[in-house]
Protein backbone atom coordinates (compact mmCIF):
# COMPACT_ATOMS: atom_id res chain seq x y z
CA UNK A 1 0.00 0.00 0.00
CA UNK A 2 1.14 3.55 -0.44
CA UNK A 3 1.80 6.13 1.74
CA UNK A 4 0.05 8.91 -0.14
CA UNK A 5 -3.34 7.00 -0.06
CA UNK A 6 -2.81 6.33 3.72
CA UNK A 7 -2.82 10.09 4.61
CA UNK A 8 -5.46 10.86 2.07
CA UNK A 9 -7.72 8.70 4.12
CA UNK A 10 -7.07 10.23 7.11
CA UNK A 11 -7.14 13.84 5.64
CA UNK A 12 -10.36 12.87 4.72
CA UNK A 13 -11.97 12.44 8.25
CA UNK A 14 -11.58 16.24 9.12
CA UNK A 15 -13.37 16.85 6.26
CA UNK A 16 -16.75 14.69 6.89
CA UNK A 17 -17.13 16.34 10.26
CA UNK A 18 -16.71 19.09 9.33
CA UNK A 19 -19.51 19.08 6.28
CA UNK A 20 -21.66 16.81 9.30
CA UNK A 21 -21.41 19.99 11.29
CA UNK A 22 -22.85 22.30 8.70
CA UNK A 23 -25.17 19.79 7.59
CA UNK A 24 -26.81 19.60 11.38
CA UNK A 25 -26.55 23.82 11.51
CA UNK A 26 -28.51 24.34 8.33
CA UNK A 27 -31.28 21.58 9.55
CA UNK A 28 -31.70 23.19 12.92
CA UNK A 29 -32.27 26.21 11.41
CA UNK A 30 -35.05 25.16 9.32
CA UNK A 31 -37.14 24.53 12.16
CA UNK A 32 -40.23 26.47 12.97
CA UNK A 33 -39.95 28.27 16.72
CA UNK A 34 -43.77 28.84 16.37
CA UNK A 35 -43.15 32.82 18.49
CA UNK A 36 -43.59 35.61 16.01
CA UNK A 37 -41.03 38.45 15.94
CA UNK A 38 -41.57 41.01 17.18
CA UNK A 39 -41.20 43.65 14.45
CA UNK A 40 -43.57 41.79 11.45
CA UNK A 41 -46.95 43.20 11.23
CA UNK A 42 -50.35 41.50 10.14
CA UNK A 43 -51.37 41.63 6.48
CA UNK A 44 -54.79 43.23 6.24
CA UNK A 45 -57.55 41.59 3.89
CA UNK A 46 -56.41 40.78 0.22
CA UNK A 47 -58.14 43.18 -2.20
CA UNK A 48 -61.06 41.42 -4.76
CA UNK A 49 -59.83 40.46 -7.64
CA UNK A 50 -60.91 42.45 -10.99
CA UNK A 51 -64.29 40.84 -12.56
CA UNK A 52 -62.28 40.30 -15.79
CA UNK A 53 -59.58 38.63 -14.14
CA UNK A 54 -62.28 36.47 -12.91
CA UNK A 55 -63.60 35.76 -16.76
CA UNK A 56 -60.10 34.87 -17.55
CA UNK A 57 -59.17 32.73 -14.89
CA UNK A 58 -62.80 30.45 -15.33
CA UNK A 59 -62.25 30.69 -19.47
CA UNK A 60 -58.87 29.68 -19.55
CA UNK A 61 -58.56 27.27 -16.45
CA UNK A 62 -59.22 23.62 -16.24
CA UNK A 63 -62.57 22.74 -14.57
CA UNK A 64 -63.20 22.00 -10.85
CA UNK A 65 -63.03 18.23 -11.31
CA UNK A 66 -61.68 16.19 -14.60
CA UNK A 67 -62.61 13.02 -15.09
CA UNK A 68 -59.58 11.32 -17.02
CA UNK A 69 -60.91 8.20 -18.95
CA UNK A 70 -59.36 5.90 -21.03
CA UNK A 71 -60.56 5.54 -24.37
CA UNK A 72 -62.38 2.22 -24.19
CA UNK A 73 -64.87 1.08 -22.17
CA UNK A 74 -62.56 -1.92 -20.29
CA UNK A 75 -60.72 -0.78 -17.43
CA UNK A 76 -57.46 -2.07 -19.32
CA UNK A 77 -55.13 1.00 -19.60
CA UNK A 78 -53.17 -0.92 -22.58
CA UNK A 79 -55.40 -0.01 -25.30
CA UNK A 80 -54.40 0.21 -28.90
CA UNK A 81 -56.43 1.17 -32.19
CA UNK A 82 -53.63 -1.42 -34.54
CA UNK A 83 -55.34 -4.60 -33.22
CA UNK A 84 -58.85 -4.98 -34.21
CA UNK A 85 -61.12 -7.77 -34.19
CA UNK A 86 -62.31 -9.95 -37.14
CA UNK A 87 -65.51 -8.28 -38.55
CA UNK A 88 -68.71 -10.94 -38.03
CA UNK A 89 -68.74 -13.29 -40.91
CA UNK A 90 -71.89 -12.34 -43.38
CA UNK A 91 -74.75 -14.84 -42.98
CA UNK A 92 -75.45 -17.24 -45.01
CA UNK A 93 -77.31 -16.78 -48.18
CA UNK A 94 -80.83 -17.72 -47.48
CA UNK A 95 -81.78 -21.34 -48.92
CA UNK A 96 -82.94 -21.17 -52.71
CA UNK A 97 -86.74 -21.80 -52.28
CA UNK A 98 -87.01 -23.31 -55.82
CA UNK A 99 -84.88 -26.50 -57.29
CA UNK A 100 -84.36 -27.63 -60.61
CA UNK A 101 -84.93 -31.59 -61.23
CA UNK A 102 -83.76 -33.56 -64.42
CA UNK A 103 -86.97 -35.84 -65.51
CA UNK A 104 -86.36 -37.85 -68.45
CA UNK A 105 -89.61 -39.81 -70.15
CA UNK A 106 -88.96 -43.73 -70.48
CA UNK A 107 -92.01 -45.11 -71.69
CA UNK A 108 -94.47 -47.00 -70.60
CA UNK A 109 -95.85 -50.87 -70.10
CA UNK A 110 -99.34 -51.62 -69.75
CA UNK A 111 -101.02 -54.62 -67.89
CA UNK A 112 -103.53 -57.21 -68.77
CA UNK A 113 -106.14 -54.99 -67.64
CA UNK A 114 -105.67 -52.63 -69.67
CA UNK A 115 -103.75 -49.66 -67.37
CA UNK A 116 -101.06 -47.92 -68.47
CA UNK A 117 -97.99 -47.56 -65.86
CA UNK A 118 -95.16 -44.58 -67.06
CA UNK A 119 -91.67 -45.16 -66.29
CA UNK A 120 -89.90 -41.98 -65.31
CA UNK A 121 -86.59 -40.78 -64.19
CA UNK A 122 -86.79 -38.17 -61.75
CA UNK A 123 -82.57 -37.35 -61.63
CA UNK A 124 -81.56 -40.82 -60.72
CA UNK A 125 -84.22 -42.49 -59.26
CA UNK A 126 -87.27 -44.53 -61.55
CA UNK A 127 -91.10 -44.29 -60.69
CA UNK A 128 -93.64 -46.09 -61.62
CA UNK A 129 -97.06 -44.32 -62.14
CA UNK A 130 -100.34 -44.33 -63.53
CA UNK A 131 -102.56 -42.46 -64.71
CA UNK A 132 -103.45 -38.94 -61.78
CA UNK A 133 -100.38 -40.64 -59.53
CA UNK A 134 -98.17 -38.00 -58.40
CA UNK A 135 -94.66 -38.66 -59.32
CA UNK A 136 -92.59 -35.42 -58.94
CA UNK A 137 -93.42 -32.93 -55.83
CA UNK A 138 -97.26 -31.65 -57.28
CA UNK A 139 -96.79 -32.89 -60.90
CA UNK A 140 -99.31 -35.63 -61.45
CA UNK A 141 -99.64 -38.02 -64.62
CA UNK A 142 -102.42 -37.30 -66.90
CA UNK A 143 -101.80 -38.66 -70.35
CA UNK A 144 -99.27 -41.61 -70.42
CA UNK A 145 -98.90 -41.82 -74.61
CA UNK A 146 -96.52 -43.53 -76.58
CA UNK A 147 -94.20 -40.78 -77.71
CA UNK A 148 -95.46 -38.21 -74.65
CA UNK A 149 -96.59 -38.03 -70.99
CA UNK A 150 -98.45 -35.18 -70.41
CA UNK A 151 -98.28 -33.88 -66.43
CA UNK A 152 -99.65 -30.93 -64.37
CA UNK A 153 -99.26 -29.53 -61.03
CA UNK A 154 -101.53 -27.93 -58.23
CA UNK A 155 -100.94 -24.55 -59.99
CA UNK A 156 -102.41 -25.68 -63.40
CA UNK A 157 -99.17 -25.78 -65.00
CA UNK A 158 -98.79 -28.17 -67.79
CA UNK A 159 -95.96 -30.28 -68.27
CA UNK A 160 -95.19 -32.33 -71.58
CA UNK A 161 -92.38 -35.05 -71.28
CA UNK A 162 -90.73 -36.58 -74.90
CA UNK A 163 -89.61 -40.10 -75.16
CA UNK A 164 -86.46 -40.48 -73.65
CA UNK A 165 -85.51 -36.25 -73.67
CA UNK A 166 -84.30 -34.76 -70.38
CA UNK A 167 -86.32 -31.98 -69.36
CA UNK A 168 -85.40 -29.47 -66.22
CA UNK A 169 -88.47 -29.19 -64.29
CA UNK A 170 -87.83 -26.35 -61.23
CA UNK A 171 -90.00 -27.50 -57.87
CA UNK A 172 -90.37 -26.16 -54.78
CA UNK A 173 -87.12 -26.80 -52.50
CA UNK A 174 -87.87 -29.47 -49.66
Amino acid sequence: MRRDTVILNWLMIPAIVVLALLLALSLSQLTHRGAVPPDSRPIGPLPTPHPAAEQTRQFFAWPGSVDWRPMTNSGNPFFTLAIQPAPPPKPPPPPPKTRKVDVTYRGFFETAAGIRRAVIQVADKQILCGAGEKFLADYVAVDIGLRQLSSTNTAGVALKLDFAKTASVEIPAP
